[in-house]
Order: structure tokens, then C-alpha cells, then sequence
């Protein structure tokens, strides 16, 4: 598939991001919180902190030590090598007598999460982190063809939903994986993942942190259902000003992000007569914005945020092949060149950014809304994306409206090709219906529908006459943008 829309495709990726850095931010953090419990009830330990981990989610923990310096100020809790995968029959096992988890098969693995809380403020039952570090992590998640997530997995709550006790965490568990497609613990890529540990009914847990760093994070998607690979380098993510209070969300359920990496995503696209793995995006982001990590009503993590995101200059989206190549045999733009003498088959679709592209956006669960229009500037077109488009990348929907502007030598060949088989007087009422007010020609555009498979229509005044122009107008803004 062509993809002048992969761009709002990958915000699908965004959403993702962010659960897993703040699941990583939460793994130190709610694994220090079910190690405080411990230590306040039944005293601390590997196993312990171990232990009330498999009760809270559906996973299985390896951690190689904790060391914990609980009358320093602030106490500090320091924890080496953890893996954290899918649940499994060793969960029953004390963990002297496990056999290590299968390589290949976890979905986080942080070298080393150092938590520094105030432990007077604890007592109150008052969490309040001054900092907390995450250094070597990984995250990785493979989504089934029926777009089941195997990282949400492992965040559930474990098969048997009782209170964490030994007996609930020694009793036998049913792996995750071979719970079947539509089973009761499946969870798609859209629903919300419980992450951080609840809390015990009836308690007012109160939360600040004022900052969280994470350094050199590694992301890895790959999801089987859409036939795509993200990955995600050098991702640097910093929380900071944490305020959650789980007996009034509503007041206290915000934190500032910073978060930057690089992007390199591949897909299934054809190219010619062959369907083949292309490069479908190579970027540096950074961006910033406001979250809140909780659903007010469910009380789960699943963040929503308001985020300004920055593309660099010379960032790469497609740009692979030509619009001739990518048609294969369709015969839509033989037709253009012989009915209106247009021959747009060497355009290339997407490539570098020609400028930086700054992308203002409120996220909701997975539904992305652009909050004002957003230029995107390629070497044969520019694309603004309008203020109010939308896209829901997990349900494969969405609504766009673009203003696609072509270059000045695309332009000017659009015109020539139609002067040469119209004549001036049609060539003329043309360009007055595609333009865009300055002289320059360009096309509203209308997407809706599946975002994998996206319909286009004009928009503005030349969609009132669309029938009229549809070779011209429908064939080539359909050539230029979709499929």
C-alpha cells in the first residue's frame, strides 16, 4: 500500500510508547511499592517482592537481587536484572527450584531500577518518590494475527483474580499463551492494561514523584496482524511532578513527559508486481506534553495525553518507490495519460522531510486527534494535515482532511498534460476549482474509512462537481494518495 498516510498511521506507535516506558517507569516504581508493602507486613526480601509481583499481574518474575537501604534518607531500593515474561507452571515453584525463563520468550528486562523514596511520608501511606532511575531496559511485543497483545498479557491480573497471598501465587497457573483467540484473558492492542498494582479497597493511596528518567530504552513491535515492525533506539523518556491520588482522580491524575528516540519502522507494501518488506519510516522525535496515567472511571493505567511532537528535518517516511511502481498493473494512470496527457508515474512517493514538521495531538486511549493542521513537506508534494482529522490506528478507522499541494515541477507537468488534450478553456476551469487561493494548484482531499485502506474524495468546492472531474481529479488524487 502507498502511504502519504503512514505518518498518521505510526501514531498507532505513540500509544505504545507510552504504555510501555510507563510500565517501565511503574515496574521500579509498583515493584518498590509491592516491595514496601512487603516490608511493612511481612518484611523484605527477593522472594517476597517476587511473589506479590506474580499476585498483582499475569507474569512470571525473575529478579537476580534487591538490596535496600531503609533507614537512609531517603530510603533507597535498588533492583538488579529483572525479567519480567508470561506467566507459567513456575510460578508454583519457590525460586531456587525454577528453571530460568525460556530466552527469547520475556517482555521487559531492566539491568537496574534504583528507587529513592521518603519513607516518614510512607507511613501516611503517602508515596513520594524523589527519583527514579532505569538504566539497560527492553521492551518488546508481539501482537497475534487477531491483534492480541502479548506485552497487555502479562499485565492482567493473573488467572485466578484472589487477594496476593502464597496460596493464590503457589497455586498452578494456566499459561497466558495458550489461552485461545476470544478467551476470557485476551487482551487486544486498544483495551487498557493494568500495570500498576491497585490498591486494597477502602485505602486513599496518594502519589508524587518528582521525576523518573529513563536512558538508552530499546522498543521493539512487531505486530503480526497489521505485517509491521517498529522499533523504537536511544529512547530517553523523563516524568516529572507525578500527582495521583486514587480517591480523587478527577484533581490529582497529571505528569509532564519529555520522551525522544528514533523510530525505524518496516511493513509489507508491493512494489511492482512483488509484496516485500519495505522501509516505511526512519525518524528522530522528541516531544513533550501533558499525561494522565489513569482512567478516572476504571481506575487503570491507560494514559491519555496531550503531546507537541517534533520531526527533524530530513526524517523518512516511504520514499521507496515511484507512484508508477507502486500501481503495479492498474490501469488508472495509463488512463490519465492518454485521456488528459498527465503522466505522474515517476512521482515518488513520501521521502525526507524537506522541513521540521511539528505534530500537536491529544491521545485518548488509541483514538489520535490532531489538534492543529500539521504541513508535511516531501520532494514532489507538501501535505497539510487538517486541524480536527482524527485516526484510531487499533481500530483501523479514522477521518482526515488534507490540503495535498504538488511541487512546482509536478504542477507544472499536471498542467501542461492538460492543456495538451483539453485545451486552454477546460485546462483553466480546472485550475480555478484546484487552487489553493494563491495561484498554486492543489487538492482538498477527504479520507475516511479503514486506515489500512483508506477512500478518498475531494473536499472544498471541487468536491461539489467531484463527478464531473473524476477522471481527472478522483484517478490522480487517488494515485497520489492511496493505494
Amino acid at each position: 500500500m502507498l502511504r502519504i498516510l503512514v505518518i498518521c498511521g505510526l501514531m498507532k506507535t505513540w500509544k505504545w510508547i507510552m504504555i510501555s516506558v510507563a510500565g517501565l517507569a511503574v515496574v521500579g516504581g509498583g515493584a518498590g511499592w509491592v516491595a514496601i508493602q512487603s516490608l511493612l507486613k511481612n518484611g523484605l526480601s527477593r522472594e517476597a517482592v517476587v511473589q506479590q509481583m506474580e499476585a498483582q499481574w499475569n507474569c512470571r518474575v525473575e529478579l537476580e537481587d534487591l538490596k535496600a537501604e531503609v533507614f537512609s534518607s531517603p530510603a533507597r531500593l535498588v533492583l538488579t536484572n529483572m525479567n519480567i515474561g508470561p506467566r507459567d507452571a513456575e510460578v508454583a515453584k519457590p525460586l531456587a527450584q525454577r528453571v530460568p525463563m525460556p530466552q527469547g520468550t520475556g517482555f521487559v528486562h531492566v539491568d537496574s531500577a534504583v528507587l529513592e523514596v521518603d519513607l516518614p511520608a510512607l507511613m501516611q501511606k503517602k508515596v513520594h518518590v524523589q527519583s527514579l532511575g532505569v538504566t539497560g531496559a527492553y521492551v518488546r511485543d508481539d501482537v497475534s494475527v487477531e491483534g492480541v497483545s502479548g506485552l497487555a498479557q502479562i499485565f492482567l491480573p493473573p488467572p485466578l483474580a484472589a487477594p496476593p497471598s502464597a496460596a493464590a501465587v503457589n497455586a498452578p497457573a494456566k499459561p497466558a499463551a495458550s489461552e485461545s483467540p476470544g478467551s476470557a484473558g485476551e487482551t487486544k492492542t486498544g483495551e487498557p492494561v493494568a500495570i500498576v498494582p491497585q490498591p486494597e479497597a477502602g485505602s486513599d493511596l496518594s502519589l508524587r514523584i518528582e521525576e523518573i528518567l529513563l536512558e538508552g530504552v530499546v522498543l521493539h513491535f512487531r505486530n503480526r496482524q497489521a505485517k509491521t515492525v517498529n522499533d523504537v533506539n536511544k529512547l530517553r523518556l523523563r516524568i516529572s511532578d507525578v500527582d495521583v491520588q486514587q480517591s480523587n482522580l478527577a484533581a490529582h491524575n497529571t505528569a509532564k513527559i519529555e520522551l525522544s528516540g528514533q523510530v525505524v519502522s518496516t511493513g509489507r507494501a508491493r512494489v511492482g508486481e512483488v509484496i516485500k518488506d519495505v522501509p516505511v519510516a526512519n525518524f528522530a522525535f522528541s516531544s513533550s506534553g501533558v499525561v494522565q496515567p489513569y482512567e478516572v472511571d476504571t481506575r487503570l493505567l491507560n494514559p491519555s495525553a496531550t503531546l507537541s511532537v517534533k520531526l527533524d528535518k530530513g526524517s523518512v517516511f516511504g520514499g521507496t518507490s515511484t507512484l508508477g511502481e507502486a500501481a503495479a498493473k492498474d490501469k488508472t494512470f495509463e488512463q490519465m495519460k492518454k485521456n488528459f496527457g498527465i503522466d505522474v508515474t515517476d512521482v515518488v512517493l513520501g521521502g525526507p522531510l524537506q522541513e521540521e514538521a511539528v505534530i500537536d495531538v491529544t491521545l485518548k486511549s488509541s483514538r489520535v486527534e490532531f489538534s492543529k493542521d500539521t504541513r508535511f513537506s516531501f520532494p514532489d508534494y507538501v501535505v497539510t494535515l487538517r486541524q480536527g482529522s482524527w485516526l484510531n490506528a487499533e481500530q483501523d478507522t479514522h477521518e482526515s482532511h488534507l490540503l495535498l499541494v504538488p511541487s512546482e515541477v509536478v504542477a507544472k507537468r499536471i498542467v501542461e498534460g492538460v492543456k495538451t488534450k483539453t485545451g486552454d478553456g477546460l485546462a483553466d476551469m480546472a485550475l480555478g476549482i484546484f487552487n489553493d487561493g494563491n495561484g498554486m494548484l492543489a487538492f482538498d482531499i477527504v479520507s475516511t474509512g479503514r486506515l489500512s485502506r483508506p477512500k478518498f474524495a475531494l473536499g472544498g468546492k471541487a468536491g461539489q462537481i467531484e463527478q464531473m472531474f473524476k477522471g481527472l481529479g478522483g484517478g490522480l488524487l487517488k494515485g497520489l494518495l492511496g493505494q
